[in-house]
């Protein structure tokens, strides 16, 4: 009875410790395959792998439940464009992977993943494909990558120390982060990729934070392209960073709804570029902010509103014919409606005009131009 008693205990023990280790892998080959991985407990894994040759999708679900899990799911097809669909779903557990890789166009990756200690991963090698990465949890890690153009590229993190990057070329190109936190960092991830990084023409770059101590980072790379970094709802400290090379591109720095001690940095290399500053809360004044924008290139404009006390406000302008004043974008100069703010204006060039308005008391502006 004893022996009989030990050999059921062992078994049961055996079981648990099985259950916690789960396995499972699916290869698929062909046109309109379904594959549906669902695994509940510890150390988990999944791989899923669809290659087609057909003009036919392919559609890959996982769901995973606990700690420790990893999922990784690659469709590969060939010829006519498809659209393949991947759905990765990581909830109630920590330290999840997810990696999401498909080769083709017209194609949509989603991964949802709750929890600590998460990494979402999307990889697209083509045009006109959807990714799509929400993270709720404590220091996670979102990352979407895409090649030939025309895509949409969103990251969506809520908790602290979250850190996403978004990477695309091609042109026409549409991509946003938002974190919702303290001490988010969009940007410095593998490689030295900086928050979102796009090549090509007609590309849209947006950056909203709703928090304090965050970092971003745009860099962008062609012509035509609109970069926007943003708050609304009272965030102090933040830093952002956009970076330009090209020409007719278009930036725009917005606190809204209060938020003190931002750092916003613009660097523009090329001819044409636009960029516009609203720094405004009705009644509510936003103090203490820093902004420095250096531009380099010819027909360049700068164009702001101020509301508030102790900016501090820097423009560079290296060319000919640039401006700080009307004819900008949609604003005439850099108004400004406060006390102890500083403005310095430098120009080097022919040509140049540089228009403000001061309301308050304590104002400094110096303006130096150059030939």
């Amino acid at each position: 009875m004893k022996k009989l008693l030990t050999a059921v205990v062992f078994l049961l023990i055996s079981t648990a410790l099985f259950a916690q280790s789960n396995d499972s892998e699916v290869i698929q080959g062909g046109a309109d395959n379904s594959a549906i991985v669902n695994q509940t407990g510890n150390s988990n894994s999944s791989a899923i792998t669809q290659n087609n040759a057909n003009a036919v999708p392919n559609m890959a679900t996982v769901d995973q439940t606990g700690e420790n899990d990893i999922a990784t799911v690659d469709q590969n097809s060939w010829g006519t464009a498809v659209t393949n669909d991947v759905d990765i779903d990581q909830n109630l557990g920590n330290e999840n992977e997810a990696y999401a890789t498909q080769n083709n166009r017209d194609n949509y990756i989603k991964i949802d993943q709750k929890g600590s200690f998460n990494y979402g991963q999307s990889s697209q090698f083509n045009s006109s494909n959807h990714a799509e990465v929400l993270q709720t949890g404590d220091d996670n890690y979102g990352m979407t990558r895409t090649t030939g153009g025309t895509t949409y590229q969103y990251i969506t993190q809520e908790g602290g120390s979250n850190i996403g990057s978004i990477v695309s070329s091609g042109g026409d190109n549409t991509a946003a982060i938002t974190q919702l936190g303290d001490w988010n960092v969009a940007g410095y991830l593998h490689g030295g990729t900086k928050g979102i990084q796009q090549t090509g023409a007609g590309n849209d770059a947006s950056i909203e934070v709703q928090g304090d101590e965050n970092t971003t980072f745009v860099s962008q790379l062609g012509t035509d392209n609109f970069a926007k970094f943003w708050t609304n709802g009272g965030n102090d400290r933040n830093n952002a960073n956009i970076s330009q090379v090209g020409w007719k591109n278009h930036v725009e720095f917005a606190i809204q709804s209060g938020g003190d001690d931002n750092s916003m940095v613009e660097t523009a290399v090329g001819d044409k570029n636009y960029t516009l500053v609203k720094l405004m809360n009705g009644e509510r004044a936003i103090n203490g902010n820093n902004l420095l924008i250096t531009k380099v290139g010819d027909r360049n404009r700068v164009a702001g509103e101020i509301w508030g006390s102790d900016n501090d406000i820097d423009i560079s302008q290296n060319g000919d014919d640039n401006k700080v004043t009307s004819n900008g974008w949609l604003r005439d100069g850099i108004d400004i409606h406060g006390d102890w703010n500083i403005v310095e204006i430098n120009q080097t060039g022919n040509g140049h005009n540089s228009t403000n308005q001061v309301t308050g008391d304590g104002n400094n502006i110096l303006v130096n131009q150059n030939n």
